[in-house]
Parts: C-alpha cells; sequence; structure tokens
C-alpha cells in the first residue's frame, strides 16, 4: 500500500489551506473507514524541526486499542504500519498529536495499491483552552455559560480555544453566540488587517464554519462574519461560503458585547455589535447556503469525548497576511443557546 499511500498523501498536501494545519499541542481526529485490510498512520511536520508525536487508536465504543509514538523529520512527513500495534483490534477512530506544527495522516486500504482512503483531519487548531459541554435547560434548549475572563491573548498564547461537548447529536434550528470583547490594540504588522474575534466550527474548516466573524482595522474599518457550513466546493476548487459585513471601527480599549446568531431554520445569519450598555453599533446580515438544519454531533474520543463544536478567539502569530494577532486582547461572558428542531 505505500505507494498508494504516498499518491493520496502528495494529493492531501497539494490541497492543504492556511487553515488546514494543526499548531503544536493540537490534538487531531481522524475518523477510519469502517471497514480496511491495512492501516498506516503519521503525520507532515509544517515546522522547521523535528517533531515528537504520538498516535491513538481507538475502538467503536471509545476504548483506546493501541498508542504509537514516533518522530518525524523538519519539513517531513512519516507514517507507521498500525497493524503491527493492532493485532486483531480494530481501530475505527485515532488522534494524533506533535510537539510541532503538523497534519495528521491516516490512510487505510484493501492492501496492494488500490482504493487507499486517506481520513479527514478534524478538530481544534490548537489545545483545548478549556472544556464545556453543552446542556438542557428546561425548555428543551440547549446552552452553555461562561461567564468571566476566558482568554487574554498574548505572544505566548495568542489564541483562546473554547471545546463544546454535545450529549447527544442535536438537530439545531437556530444557534445563538454571544461574547465580549476588550479591544486591545491593532496588531503593528498591519493595523488595517483581519483581526479575529471568535471563530465557530464543527469538525474543521471544509464546509464546518458555523461563523467566523473578525474586524478589520483602520482606513478599512469593518465588522465581518463569513460561514460555509454545509456548502458544496465551489468551481476554484476552494469552499463556497457566504458573507456580510458593515462599516465600524472597533476602538481600542473598549469593550463590546457581540451577538451572532445563525438561523438554520430561516436559512439566516445576522451579527449585531453592541456596546457595553447593549446599545446596537453595527448589524452586518446574510443568507445561509447549506440546509435548514444545522447538526451538531459529537466526534471526540479520549481527550476530546463528546466533542461537537469549537469556538476559537483570536488569531496565531504570523498567520497569513491579512489575518492579524490580537495581542492584548479579552475575550469572555460566552453564552450559546441552541434551539432543537
Amino acid at each position: 500500500m505505500h505507494g498508494g499511500v504516498l499518491s493520496a498523501v502528495l494529493l492531501a498536501l497539494a490541497e492543504l489551506g492556511p487553515n488546514d494545519g494543526f499548531q503544536r499541542g493540537a490534538v487531531a481526529g481522524l475518523d477510519l473507514a469502517p471497514e480496511y485490510d491495512r492501516l498506516e498512520i503519521g503525520a507532515v511536520n509544517l515546522s522547521a524541526e523535528r517533531a515528537s508525536c504520538t498516535a491513538s487508536l481507538f475502538a467503536q465504543d471509545g476504548r483506546e486499542v493501541g498508542r504509537i509514538p514516533f518522530e518525524v523529520d523538519a519539513l517531513a512527513w512519516w507514517r507507521e504500519d498500525a497493524a503491527v500495534e493492532l493485532g486483531s483490534r480494530r481501530a475505527t477512530y485515532a488522534q494524533v498529536t506533535c510537539d510541532r506544527s503538523f497534519y495528521p495522516i491516516a490512510a487505510t486500504g484493501p492492501g496492494g495499491e488500490a482504493g487507499v482512503t486517506l481520513a479527514k483531519a478534524i478538530g481544534p487548531n490548537g489545545p483545548c483552552t478549556e472544556k464545556l459541554t453543552l446542556a438542557r435547560r428546561a425548555d428543551g434548549r440547549y446552552v452553555l455559560d461562561r461567564p468571566g475572563l476566558l482568554h487574554q491573548a498574548t505572544a505566548a498564547r495568542p489564541k483562546g480555544i473554547l471545546c463544546v461537548r454535545a450529549p447527544t447529536q442535536l438537530k439545531v434550528a437556530r444557534a445563538t453566540f454571544e461574547w465580549d470583547i476588550l479591544t486591545g490594540d491593532w496588531s503593528a504588522r498591519d493595523r488595517s488587517g483581519v483581526h479575529n474575534l471568535a471563530y465557530v466550527f464543527l469538525d474543521r474548516y471544509r464546509s464546518g464554519v458555523v461563523g467566523n466573524v473578525n474586524a478589520v482595522g483602520p482606513n478599512k474599518d469593518r465588522i465581518k462574519w463569513m460561514q460555509n457550513y454545509g456548502m458544496a466546493v465551489c468551481g476554484s476548487g476552494r469552499p463556497c461560503n457566504t458573507t456580510g459585513q458593515d462599516g465600524y471601527r472597533l476602538e481600542p480599549n473598549r469593550l463590546y458585547h457581540l451577538i451572532y446568531v445563525f438561523d438554520a431554520a430561516a436559512k439566516r445569519v445576522t451579527l449585531t455589535l453592541q456596546d457595553s450598555g447593549r446599545n446596537t453599533l453595527a448589524t452586518a446580515s446574510g443568507p445561509t447556503g447549506g440546509s435548514h438544519t444545522l447538526t451538531v454531533k459529537p466526534y471526540g474520543k479520549g481527550d476530546l469525548d463528546g466533542l461537537a463544536m469549537v469556538v476559537e478567539f483570536g488569531n496565531y502569530l504570523g498567520q497569513h497576511p491579512p489575518e492579524e494577532a490580537t495581542l492584548g486582547w479579552l475575550y469572555g461572558n460566552v453564552h450559546v443557546e441552541m434551539q432543537v428542531n
């Protein structure tokens, strides 16, 4: 299967975009094909230093059935034959983590050169800052509250990641996300760049973004959102999406409240920016392009057991322009509410 794996990996690498890699310390999940004779697992090292990685393998019931440590040279890739580790046991899910930026590999096939399947990498872009679970309220809605400061962006920790667990699969008609930000200075690299306010996705970037909310700095002065939930690939080969924006300049050292409503039933998104007194300053609306239902389904196992959604705050240092870090910005008072069908 090695030649088939090589072809599959090279094809996947050619399609990798700036949102597809994983930061060091992240735990990347991989759903394996239900039936296979061979399994190889590894990672692409996206850094200029040698990486130490670990692959964990899980059975259908969530029980860990194997663990494989391995090393990957700088700017290289490596795979291990997991069949030696598994023996007669069967893995349906894998997790890979590395101490350098990476992209995980899990390839399955019936043996020989044909039929190789490369698993899709899923999960948060970095280590979870916190893990919280949606709880069913008396009115039937599922809610999550995280009061107080969740993340303060620093050079050592520029992005905060809230990993959201769901107790069961939810068919959501309307999802509402609210949070506060206390702005700091605009990025010294590009003051007019894109500064992240929140990035909400299910499993990964492609066709899984519920909302990517950003503020664009001085001289461009606007808030905007993007979503691509359930949308197919466009003719250019890039994921389709819908967007909305409104003109407004955020001021440094000011408290803002944001409300992002993903109304799947009405196929409509609305982003509202308010001041600390809940007076509306700007509103950006637009259509969705997916189905009339947002499906929030647990997919994580092991350390990410029950993970169904990720909410990230801020950008990493050195992301591809125009994405800029929000050093000194504060994020908190997070409220998530889901109305199920």
